[in-house]
């Protein structure tokens, strides 16, 4: 019923988490001793946030609705952030 302003909250829940994400992972990597891979890193996550819709798209689109698996793809990346941002 209401579809739009779900997927508007949605929406702006990945994009915070991802953006988030993306200010403190060069400190979390050098954190973890990972220093030479920061800049390799940074420059892949451009093209991963392009190509893996690509992929889970056309895998999406061949066994299960498309709104199924975006949400439930999304959730999972929820959950799997909190528990790794809760883990320490």
């Amino acid at each position: 019923m209401f579809k739009i302003p779900r997927l508007f909250v949605m929406m702006f829940m990945q994009y915070f988490v991802q953006g988030a994400w993306n200010m403190t992972i060069g400190a979390v990597l050098a954190t973890y001793n990972m220093k030479e891979s920061i800049g390799t890193t940074y420059s892949l996550l451009g093209l991963a946030t392009i190509i893996s819709p690509l992929f889970i798209g056309m895998i999406a689109d061949c066994f299960t609705k498309s709104n199924f698996n975006f949400t439930h793809l999304k959730w999972l990346s929820y959950v799997a952030t909190t528990y790794l941002y809760f883990r320490r």
